[in-house]
């Protein structure tokens, strides 16, 4: 009797370490929820960011922002003032990966912004926001090239 005992109590032990190890490397696989904004801790891949950059901007962001980011979603008529078009880039050079960060973790009104946009960083997580910080940044479009007019009339040839 002792003996099974002793093999039972084996096999326990051998389960639960077992099972800590496992649970050790899967926590080690989640990405960390540090880094700078501009990053997603741990993961490379752009695609990646930007897959879940959009997945996270269309269901949180788009109702006012629109699907394409520019301002007119739906619930976008209903604010005052209305939401940014985010697809400028004459707007993007002037905020930084952090400014965009703490609008979307802090609200608007952290950065002297409109008090429409709230906070969601109790909602998203760090390296959610991230991944829209990065999303933000890669549908911005380019301002067309003005073209040089020929004021006096005559074309060079």
């Amino acid at each position: 009797m002792r003996r099974y005992l002793l093999t039972a109590a084996s096999i326990v032990v051998l389960a639960l370490s077992v099972f800590a190890v496992a649970r050790s490397r899967a926590k080690s696989r989640t990405l960390p929820e540090s880094g700078t904004p501009g990053q997603a801790s741990g993961v490379t891949d752009p695609r990646y960011l930007d897959r879940l950059g959009a997945r996270t901007f269309e269901h949180y962001c788009s109702v006012c922002h629109g699907k394409e980011a520019k301002g007119d979603g739906f619930n976008a008529y209903n604010l005052d003032p209305r939401p940014r078009d985010l697809t400028l880039a004459d707007l993007q050079k002037k905020r930084s990966d952090q400014d965009l960060f703490d609008a979307i973790e802090k609200g608007g009104t952290s950065l002297g912004y409109s008090p429409g946009m709230p906070p969601w960083g109790k909602t998203l997580s760090a390296r959610e926001i991230r991944a829209l910080v990065h999303y933000i940044r890669s549908i911005a479009v380019t301002p067309a090239p003005t073209a040089s007019v020929d004021v006096t009339g005559q074309a060079e040839r």
